[in-house]
């Protein structure tokens, strides 16, 4: 006597392991009788249910249900078949209202199951959402892999930044060759034949995407890093900067007994030696330029935002006090956590990072701006109302021209402020000089890490200084207005 249990294993099937085992016992003349629940705990499948019968029968074993009462006449054998036939047409049903659930969810585009993508996390209806903490890493690595780090560089700095797989594992490297090509990223979303685009939130851009696979495809082909017990560690890094193949690694003895390491083109062993262009120039300034447009745009856009505020707030002290106080409070919150919370609304990149900025810049410019405003001497004030003049014409031809010293030292502020929160936006795939300090600090890179802060020091010392003299002629200006 024994007992024979697959657990959460379907009859569907004949490959249990117990099953098979039972079977086998059969033979040797341990048993005469199997024992089941009931017929469907023996096979759901007709050919299976009769295969093993009759090897049952052979060896002398009788199956016998503990909860079907099967009469042993002809009518049995016909009941029997009946609740055989009744048991696979209940699997094969229940498989396709199965199937067809999950391809209702998959035309709604809702989460159907199986280990989700790193930087997903599934909402209360079953969506996709980005996760706001590892989204930003996910798209790192990305743009990492395309600039030139190995897959070993990435998963290695996923796990130093404490990213796990869904079910709680390290990040290994075939967990970044699977994220690599993941087309969830890009926002398709595929179930069998169903294939939608841009219908999940997409953490990196298609441009992105494609420049990743075509390396991914090259380096696929690379000579081999290794070659005896030398190691070449620029093989599948290094390309030439004229022709953009990959470069190969060759070493030999020299007449003075000393190892040397040569590169050489791939394909072009022992003819053209690498040649490659200066280090990063092009690629600094192209961060420099896009980290003066994220700065000015932002700038420009809060300048006009907080115009309008003040336009309203200047018929009351209570409300400006209201409003100034508001923003003291969202400029005392961390860049990171404001980048969090938007990124779920507005995605990664410039699309949140402007936002924020915008709302940061908010505080200074309103305070500074409403300042001014207020401090206008009364009597002059007055004199323009006597004079008969508008609203309008107090604002723009008295007040702003006094005010602006103390909207341009605003102005100022703000400017400094963009530039050093900017480069923080760069952990949210904005771009900018932030992504050439990000890079230098995580492959510590002296001349990356020396040359983002001084680019960087540059744009806010230049439009100080500027926007200094700006303010000081004006202040001068106003002098001469109000002793005149």
């Amino acid at each position: 006597m024994d007992t024979y249990i697959d657990r959460a294993l379907s009859a569907k099937t004949d490959n249990r392991p117990d099953f098979q085992r039972m079977i086998k016992d059969s033979s040797k003349g341990k048993f005469e009788v199997v024992l089941e629940w009931k017929l469907d705990r023996f096979a759901r499948n007709r050919y299976d249910s009769a295969h093993y019968k009759t090897i049952l029968g052979k060896n002398g074993v009788k199956a016998v249900s503990a909860t079907e009462s099967i009469s042993q006449g002809a009518e049995g054998i016909l009941l029997e078949s009946m609740l055989e036939g009744m048991a696979e047409y209940y699997s094969a049903e229940l498989s396709e209202k199965v199937k067809r659930g999950m391809k209702e969810n998959a035309l709604k585009c809702k989460y159907n199951g199986g280990a989700l993508p790193v930087g997903y996390m599934v909402d209360e209806n079953q969506y996709y959402q980005l996760d706001p903490v590892v989204a930003p890493i996910v798209a790192d690595a990305f743009k990492h892999y395309a600039e030139g780090a190995t897959m070993q560089e990435i998963t290695d700095e996923m796990n130093l930044r404490g990213i796990r797989t869904n079910r709680g594992g390290k990040i290994s490297i075939n967990s970044v060759t699977r994220m690599l090509h993941n087309r969830k990223y890009i926002g398709e979303y595929r179930y069998a034949d169903v294939v939608y685009p841009n219908v999940i939130p997409a953490i990196v851009s298609e441009e992105l995407f494609e420049r990743v696979q075509e390396r991914m495809a090259q380096t696929k082909k690379a000579p081999a890093k290794h070659k005896a017990e030398d190691e070449y560690l620029l093989t599948t890094k290094l390309f030439c900067g004229k022709c953009g193949c990959f470069v190969v690694g060759e070493s030999g003895t020299s007449h003075m007994k000393d190892m040397d390491a040569v590169y050489f083109l791939a394909g072009s062993r022992g003819k053209d030696l690498l040649q490659t262009d200066a280090f990063g120039a092009v690629k600094l300034m192209e961060a420099f330029l896009e980290h003066l447009g994220i700065v000015f745009s932002t700038l420009l856009i809060s300048i006009a935002l907080a115009a309008i505020i003040c336009w309203f707030l200047l018929k009351s002290e209570r409300a400006t006090n209201i409003v100034v106080n508001f923003f003291s409070e969202v400029y005392s919150i961390p860049s990171l956590a404001l980048f969090a919370l938007l990124i779920p609304l507005l995605g990664l990149g410039n699309k949140t990072a402007i936002p924020v900025l915008v709302l940061y810049n908010q505080y200074l410019l309103i305070r500074n701006f409403m300042t001014g405003m207020q401090n206008v001497d009364k009597s002059i004030l007055e004199a323009g109302t006597g004079m008969g003049m508008s609203k309008w014409q107090l604002v723009t031809r008295v007040q702003l021209p006094l005010a602006m010293p103390s909207i341009i030292a605003g102005i100022r502020l703000a400017i400094i402020s963009t530039t050093g929160i900017a480069t923080i936006a760069a952990t949210i795939n904005a771009g900018g000089l932030g992504k050439i300090l990000l890079s230098g600090l995580r492959t510590m890179n002296t001349y990356k890490i020396i040359w983002g802060t001084i680019l960087c020091v540059i744009i806010a010392l230049v439009a100080d200084t500027i926007l200094r003299l700006l303010e000081k002629k004006t202040k001068a200006y106003n002098t001469h207005l109000q002793t005149s």
